[in-house]
């Protein structure tokens, strides 16, 4: 935020299209692993996170819960009386290693195969939207 808007109190965002992730630059840096190559378009600075929505049924990603279960299964939880409907587990490079399916609100998986470190769970959600965290494996 050095110069331009230094002083306007103008929030920059940066979006991964290949994690399909939108990250806060006036909070902290973004961090990401790149398989070797030129990617001209996974990249876009923008001023407004496209998360912001006038639909007052979409959920942000606080109100989706990741937890690892010392079984090495991770349960998934959204409320809003929403449904999970689809789960794709990414890992950093951007690799769908898991697509996983289901029909409630709570919803637990056999993920003990993953090794331990960051992914991002892309969750479909019953009213259509679709809803992106980061987790760390850490069994």
């Amino acid at each position: 935020v050095d110069g331009l808007f230094e002083t306007e109190n103008q929030t920059i965002y940066i979006k991964d299209n290949t994690l399909n992730f939108i990250h806060n630059l006036s909070q902290t840096p973004y961090t990401f692993t790149s398989e070797v190559g030129e990617f001209n378009d996974r990249f876009e600075i923008v001023f407004r996170p496209e998360s912001l929505s006038t639909i007052e049924n979409e959920i942000s990603s606080n109100d989706l819960t990741i937890i690892e279960l010392n079984t090495g299964d991770v349960k998934f939880t959204v409320g809003n009386n929403l449904n999970i409907e689809a789960i794709e587990i990414i890992d950093v490079l951007g690799r769908t290693l898991y697509r996983l399916k289901g029909n409630n609100s709570s919803e637990t998986y056999n993920l003990s195969k993953l090794s331990q470190a960051a992914y991002i769970a892309k969750v479909k959600l019953s009213n259509g939207q679709t809803v992106t965290k980061r987790a760390l494996k850490r069994h």
